[in-house]
């Protein structure tokens, strides 16, 4: 049940990120470099709980994101 409650956290932690990276790029015309360039983004929102680690973000060459968990 832990593990489940856990990885449903992380699940909605990401998707709230998606829509403020979205929202970032239609304000800016790009995704940021880093989470930490979206101030609306909380350290307890960028932070995988089920890892206990920081979420991956990085660019893709042709301006795209990556997410992970």
């Amino acid at each position: 049940m832990i593990i489940r409650t856990l990885r449903s956290d992380t699940y909605r932690s990401q998707k709230l990120i998606a829509v403020r990276l979205e929202l970032h790029k239609r304000r800016h015309g790009s995704y940021p470099g880093s989470l930490s360039e979206v101030p609306a983004l909380s350290s307890d929102l960028v932070h995988d709980r089920f890892a206990n680690a920081p979420m991956l973000y990085f660019l893709g060459p042709d301006g795209s994101y990556v997410l992970r968990a």
